[in-house]
């Protein structure tokens, strides 16, 4: 019986990562060892601004980003075909095949905002025809196309979640380092004059907010922080300094508080009690020589 030392030695680093928009989280997610990314944001155009490249020191050659067709919507933004949510699980089989496997280190998703619409849209129109059970169990694509607007019912939040959680379930599967990326929203409680902001939760529907984060052992918050004309993406773990809002994360492998958003920086703060592999240091397979292989 293997004992815990030694499953833990060499565990890959699968973490979610959240925060407001514009704060780091996918400049950061981009610097863990060759990564691969299944882009529903169009984020890492961040790696192309010579910021980057002059902070990391990372070309974008080294980065795969994966090519996603958009659903098909009609002149009022109604969508009518879903694209989006099956091509990134082609995109995920393609590279998990035998011949590409090895040519790369790490997934990141960026973002779970997109991924969820994408997934609703397949989940609306889907409960909408008669594939599933024979006659439709949700009527709100119907409506949709009749009116222009979506007004999503229980069950199509239920397939929503379902797809969305599969996906995350299917990526963390893998001999692979995760980071999934996600937004933030808002946690009221009160109403009318009487509300007030409490906290932040990810911008997830309904038991999503709090099954998904509890897949991964690490949950970071990411927000910037300025010293002197430097400002910095951190990791935040520990409880929030106000004590007023409720920010849930938190790190089982012992990050330190304030360590900055960066793979080596992370890396090097969770030595000597933890070993990656690979650890990024070795450099990466560049995609001009992964595509020769």
């Amino acid at each position: 019986m293997p004992t815990l030392d030694s499953v833990t030695r060499g565990k890959k680093f699968k973490a979610f990562v959240y925060g407001h928009f514009k704060t780091g989280k996918t400049a950061g997610a981009l610097t863990l060892p060759r990564v691969n990314v299944i882009d529903f944001d169009r984020g890492t155009d961040v790696a192309i601004a010579p910021w980057w490249q002059a902070k990391f020191g990372i070309s974008p050659s080294a980065i795969q980003v994966s090519e996603l067709v958009k659903d098909k919507t009609n002149s009022r933004g109604v969508p009518t075909e879903y694209a989006m949510y099956d091509t990134a699980c082609k995109y995920f089989d393609a590279w998990m095949s035998p011949s590409r496997v090895d040519q790369f280190d790490t997934w990141v998703i960026d973002s779970l905002t997109s991924l969820s619409e994408a997934a609703r849209n397949k989940g609306v129109i889907l409960l909408g025809g008669t594939a599933l059970a024979g006659k439709p169990l949700s009527f709100t694509h119907k409506s949709a196309l009749e009116t222009g607007i979506v007004i999503p019912k229980m069950q199509d939040y239920g397939a929503e979640r379902s797809l969305l959680e599969q996906f995350i379930d299917m990526v963390l599967s893998t001999d692979k380092h995760v980071v999934v990326i996600a937004h933030a929203k808002e946690e009221w409680a009160g109403e009318g004059n009487d509300a007030k902001l409490v906290g932040y939760v990810p911008m997830l529907v309904g038991q999503s907010v709090q099954r998904v984060p509890l897949k991964f052992n690490e949950v970071y918050w990411i927000e910037l922080e300025k010293s002197g004309p430097v400002t910095d993406a951190v990791v935040r773990v520990a409880p929030a300094d106000d004590g007023k809002l409720v920010i849930k994360r938190g790190s089982r492998m012992g990050l330190p508080d304030r360590t900055k958003w960066d793979w080596p920086s992370v890396r090097d703060a969770l030595k000597p009690t933890w070993t990656f592999s690979p650890d990024g240091t070795v450099p990466p397979t560049t995609a001009a020589t992964a595509a020769k292989e």
